[in-house]
């Protein structure tokens, strides 16, 4: 799903005026609103000279690393964070989907009247939406997903709490 997200995303910034490039300065604020900022953000600099392919390869492949290093001290607890944060987001994409085909279905009565075949205009958007919908969810949770930061681990002796607590004053 990761990998769909970033190549859809990168699709999007694709420059209109020079056919086949990205549009680096776009893809990296694309990228920011999708979570990779901060530490697990991208610059410009890194992605020149890279093609399409080259690119999705190397933004999936960094994106995963850094993720699956960040959730591998709490891999057992996560599973139940990304289920709740997959049938979550499923849930509500679903009835915002079903709330929108009844409006369609309410409104494609007039499609009559432009000379349009109203069932064929109905199952057409329907499947548009539907399609939206799905992409929107994969994106949700990609993003939901790349936010999550995991705890950092407590020292367990009162030696290593000193430390810690004298490491933070000074960093302040």
């Amino acid at each position: 799903m990761m990998e769909k997200v970033i190549e859809q995303t990168l699709q999007a910034d694709l420059s209109d005026e020079r056919k086949g490039e990205v549009d680096l300065p776009e893809l990296v604020r694309s990228l920011e609103v999708l979570g990779l900022k901060g530490d697990r953000g991208f610059h410009v600099e890194e992605l020149e000279g890279k093609n399409f392919n080259e690119l999705k390869d190397y933004i999936f492949n960094r994106v995963w690393k850094e993720f699956d290093e960040e959730i591998d001290l709490v891999r057992e607890p996560f599973k139940r964070y990304e289920k709740d944060i997959v049938l979550a987001t499923i849930d509500r994409n679903w009835v915002a989907h079903i709330d929108l085909m009844e409006k369609l279905r309410a409104g494609i009565g007039l499609r009559s009247y432009a000379q349009n075949n109203p069932l064929q205009q109905y199952v057409q958007e329907g499947f548009d939406m539907f399609e939206e919908m799905n992409r929107r969810i994969d994106r949700e949770i990609v993003s939901n997903l790349l936010k999550f930061r995991a705890p950092k681990p407590q020292p367990t002796n009162k030696v290593e709490q000193v430390r810690e607590a004298a490491k933070e004053r000074v960093q302040k």
